[in-house]
């Protein structure tokens, strides 16, 4: 049985991965939605009301934070199964770190800047940040 805060991390990996992959923006609502017709619910209502109680205060699980390093080494595509991957433990923060030096072409810093943004509107602009990395001399 799954969790309330477990269908909402499948919600915002399904929201993520249509938004990056197919250009399809879907509402948190409709993806919650989604997820509980995956699961064999009627409605997210009745997904929601079935899910795990709660956890007591004594099981909050630790604060976790996810590093995504976009440096030349890494290609776009890889970058984007991370994140993909990453998404996958619930993370609390992302955190994407960006060599300043990096030479990718326009186009895959397009991508780049996309897969950020659908962190941004997948966990919501607090829990994800791009930090730019200036090459130590």
């Amino acid at each position: 049985m799954y969790s309330r805060e477990e269908f909402k991390a499948e919600a915002r990996r399904l929201r993520a991965h249509l938004s990056v992959k197919h250009g399809l923006e879907l509402s948190i609502g409709h993806a919650l939605e989604a997820i509980a017709a995956v699961h064999n619910y009627p409605n997210w209502d009745a997904a929601s009301a079935s899910a795990k109680g709660e956890q007591p205060a004594s099981d909050i699980r630790p604060y976790k934070e996810v590093q995504v390093i976009v440096s030349d080494g890494v290609a776009t595509d890889e970058v984007y199964k991370q994140v993909c991957n990453l998404m996958r433990v619930n993370p609390d923060h992302f955190a994407f770190l960006v060599e300043e030096t990096d030479a990718r072409s326009s186009v895959d810093w397009e991508k780049i800047t996309d897969i950020i943004t659908q962190c941004e509107i997948s966990f919501s602009r607090s829990y994800v940040t791009a930090e730019y990395l200036t090459p130590s001399i």
